[in-house]
C-alpha cells in the first residue's frame, strides 16, 4: 500500500538530512581508522598497551554502531522512494514529525518503540 506522506519539497528535505548523517557517520568513522594507523607504538609500557589495546575495542564498538545506524539510514531512504517515509513499521500510523526531526532514520513511533523497550 503506497500512502503519500510528503510533498517533493519535503522529500527533499529529509533526504539530504539522512544523506548528512550518513556523511557525518563515514567522515567519523575514516577519522578514527586514520588515527588509529597513523599511530606509531613504539614498545611502551603496559599502560600504553592497556590505552592502545582499549582504543582498539573502541572502534570495533563504534563500528558496530555506525554500521547498524547506516543500515537504518539506507533503509529510510529507500522508504522515501517507495512513499512510505514516516510511517511506523509496527502500527502504520504517521511517526511524529518531532521524532523524525531528532532521529530521521526511526522505524517506529514513539508508542511503538516505548512498548518494545517496556516488554524487553
Amino acid at each position: 500500500m503506497k500512502i503519500k506522506l510528503l510533498h517533493k519539497k519535503e522529500k527533499e528535505y529529509w533526504r539530504e538530512k539522512l544523506l548528512e548523517i550518513r556523511k557525518q557517520i563515514l567522515e567519523s568513522v575514516k577519522h578514527i581508522i586514520e588515527d588509529e594507523n597513523s599511530t606509531d607504538i613504539e614498545v611502551g609500557d603496559e599502560i600504553d598497551f592497556a590505552s592502545n589495546t582499549f582504543n582498539k575495542e573502541l572502534l570495533f564498538s563504534l563500528n558496530d554502531t555506525d554500521r547498524t545506524l547506516l543500515e537504518d539510514i539506507e533503509i529510510a531512504l529507500n522508504k522515501l522512494k517507495s512513499g512510505k517515509f514516516g510511517l511506523c513499521e509496527q502500527c502504520g500510523k504517521k511517526i511524529a514529525r518531532t521524532r523524525l526531526l531528532a532521529q530521521p532514520y526511526a522505524k517506529y513511533c514513539i508508542r511503538c518503540k516505548t512498548n518494545m523497550e517496556n516488554s524487553h
